[in-house]
């Protein structure tokens, strides 16, 4: 395995301080999302590989809105759909817009609806003071790690690297 990049360790850091209020889906969790949907996405209805990567956890309320990593929240999607195109959009216009007819909109938002319910919990969203708290340490511990990166790569600038010891 490589090196960690800065961005990764970021995204660790906040997956690290997220992890403390909520937390992941087990293997068992998305096995019952991939086994619901039929190994098809939500949106589009491509079919997808459970042993590929183009199959992704997509939350109904995005995270960035709230939306915690529940079974209840989270729906499958390829990676075209969760990765390039949804992003943070609500998921019921997005799936509007890839539907190539009002039939097809209505099953697929039938399906979703579906296993929201069978879930028999709401979906979770994030206590409002608890999310800014959150979000306060996650800017406060990136920009900690932005400043000590900062500090080291400075210092390497300064000083002349030697080659290793024989």
């Amino acid at each position: 395995m490589g090196r960690t990049t800065p961005s990764q360790a970021k995204n660790a850091i906040r997956r690290a301080l997220l992890g403390e209020i909520e937390s992941a889906l087990t293997p068992a969790d998305r096995s019952a999302v991939w086994s619901f949907f039929e190994n098809r996405c939500a949106y589009c209805d491509r079919r997808l590989d459970p042993g590929g990567r183009e199959g992704h956890m997509d939350h109904l309320i995005p995270r960035s809105a709230g939306g915690l990593s529940t079974r209840s929240n989270t729906v499958l999607a390829c990676r075209f759909c969760n990765g390039d195109e949804k992003r943070d959009e609500a998921w019921e216009p997005f799936l509007r817009r890839k539907a190539p007819s009002a039939e097809a909109f209505e099953l697929r938002r039938d399906r979703v609806l579906r296993w929201v319910e069978s879930e028999n919990t709401p979906i979770a969203v994030l206590d409002e003071s608890l999310r800014r708290i959150a979000d306060e340490s996650i800017r406060a511990a990136t920009a900690a790690f932005d400043a000590a990166l900062e500090r080291v790569r400075r210092a390497k600038r300064s000083v002349q690297l030697l080659p290793p010891r024989r």
